[in-house]
């Protein structure tokens, strides 16, 4: 109870602080993830949690400023769509190509911010107490998978040139494929474009960030199923 209170009252006496200028980007960035470095009163993190479509990592250094932030967060009863954690580290503790928007109120290498934004993410960093926006493109050697079979014309083969051998598991999220076995991969279809995965399952689409697999929407809908059946071979006849 006496560390509530003092969290309060810390919220209370601090100076109010600058809110970052974030409404154009959270326009951008309606789902994602959404880090913030530097927890401030945790308005911000309040703002980017609102409406429970974005998840939020808040990344602080004075454990205070987090009992504060995360004592916000619950009173607007934001609890499992933000998150408050004490880092003080030197480096962002994320892999490459996985935040979709990153604020940054306390000292970042800007080269650190690109490695972990997402292809077509924004960050918005506080440089000699100006803001500063940037932004990931998403490489050109990238690919969508947009079929079935990759592209209309049926042809497997993929124009991404970007892919590799893989080294290891991005994110794990949504139901199994196989329903504890009882149903084969077919029933499935999976197609990828512009950074979302797209399944379609029975009796429902649904839409997931291809890089971090957060949920960016559901709609039911009753898909015809398709499947792939073995044709019947005609024997060869030669020419004698």
């Amino acid at each position: 109870m006496r560390m509530l209170c003092a969290a309060l009252c810390l919220a209370l006496a601090a100076p109010t602080q600058e809110a970052p200028p974030i409404d154009e980007l959270l326009r951008a960035t309606p789902s994602g993830l959404c880090v913030v470095v530097g927890a401030g009163d945790g308005r911000t993190a309040a703002a980017l949690a609102d409406g429970g479509r974005r998840l939020v990592h808040v990344l602080e250094a004075d454990e205070a400023r987090v009992l504060a932030a995360r004592t916000l967060l619950e009173t607007k009863k934001f609890t499992g769509v933000a998150t408050v954690e004490h880092w003080a580290g030197s480096g962002l503790p994320y892999p490459e190509n996985l935040v979709n928007l990153l604020i940054a109120e306390t000292p970042v290498a800007e080269a650190d911010v690109l490695r972990v934004l997402a292809p077509n993410g924004a960050a918005l960093v506080k440089r000699d107490g100006a803001w500063k926006t940037l932004r990931k493109p998403r490489p050109s050697n990238f690919g969508d998978w947009t079929h079935w079979r990759n592209g209309a014309d049926g042809n497997m083969v993929s124009a991404d040139l970007a892919v590799g051998v893989p080294t290891g598991l991005r994110w794990v999220a949504g139901p199994a494929q196989d329903a504890g076995g009882k149903k084969w991969y077919y029933d499935h279809i999976l197609v990828s474009a512009g950074g979302r995965n797209f399944y379609d399952y029975d009796e429902q689409i649904v839409a997931r960030d291809a890089y971090n697999g957060v949920l960016l929407w559901t709609r039911p809908i009753k898909a015809p199923v398709f499947k792939e059946r073995a044709s019947r071979c005609l024997p060869i006849r030669r020419r004698r």
